[in-house]
């Protein structure tokens, strides 16, 4: 006896359908997890965050401490903080939400994307979760093909990956490597010029800027430049047991940063 399977192919087309809608709420079903993570740093962090109730006085002696040319920028973008009494409580936002439309170039190529940004804004408690659709073409002149893409920074562990919406992984990065942690720090560096205040430096790391022993889980300095511009400076960031140093270029005329 032979048994003869016919497949319709309107079942073959809702196979295929239900596939891609899985593998679309698994991506977002771990896309929202890492979001998760990110948003209970604030609150698993040991320490009250002293930040919240930071006074225009203290901010205003904190930016007086900084290479000048860092001064001049923290001066610029926060002018509104000069218009607050000494002991009014400075507004300090714990984190941005961002939608971005734009293209990427890589390997010569521009690729269009779209994407959504959870960013915090505490350097102690520094991460993103950057979550992006692109239209990428892997064959020479044919059609692109949407592709998610996941870069984030939680907890102190990079992670990178990108996936057809079918679930076929199209990069594959080992997270939570010191390279691949060093590198999403400074993008975070790098970005949190979106939220300057994000770059002061807390007193007590101000007062030991000098002091290259210290055991803090967390730190941030900023240090002359070494090619002594005077239009430029170092951000030095600690992050659990990732250091990473980024040099700033400050325009005085624009107050845009470039690192």
């Amino acid at each position: 006896m032979f048994l003869v399977l016919i497949y319709s192919p309107y079942i073959l087309i809702g196979a295929a359908a239900s596939l891609v809608t899985l593998t679309y709420i698994s991506w977002h079903k771990g896309i929202q997890n890492l979001r998760l993570k990110l948003s209970a740093q604030n609150t698993d962090h040991p320490c009250k965050d002293t930040e919240d109730n930071i006074t225009a006085g203290d901010l205003r002696r904190r930016i007086k401490q900084l290479p000048d040319v860092v001064q001049k920028y923290m001066k610029a973008v926060s002018h509104e903080v000069e218009n607050l009494a000494d002991e009014e409580i400075v507004p300090f936002a714990r984190s941005l939400s961002m939608e971005q439309e734009g293209q990427l170039l890589i390997n010569g190529q521009f690729i269009a994307f779209t994407a959504t940004e959870e960013f915090r804004t505490r350097y102690k408690h520094a991460g993103f979760v950057w979550d992006a659709v692109t239209k990428t073409q892997y064959i020479p002149n044919q059609v692109a093909m949407p592709t998610n893409v996941c870069i984030a920074y939680v907890n102190g562990a990079g992670m990178v990956k990108a996936a057809l919406p079918m679930g076929i992984p199209v990069m594959v990065v080992p997270s939570n490597t010191p390279m691949l942690n060093q590198g999403e720090l400074i993008r975070w560096a790098a970005e949190a010029t979106l939220f300057p205040l994000a770059l002061v430096p807390p007193k007590n790391t101000i007062e030991n800027a000098d002091d290259n022993t210290s055991t803090e889980e967390t730190a941030l300095k900023w240090l002359p430049s070494e090619e002594g511009d005077g239009n430029s400076a170092i951000l030095e960031l600690k992050h659990h047991t990732t250091t990473a140093r980024l040099l700033f270029h400050f325009n005085s005329d624009t107050h845009l940063v470039t690192s």
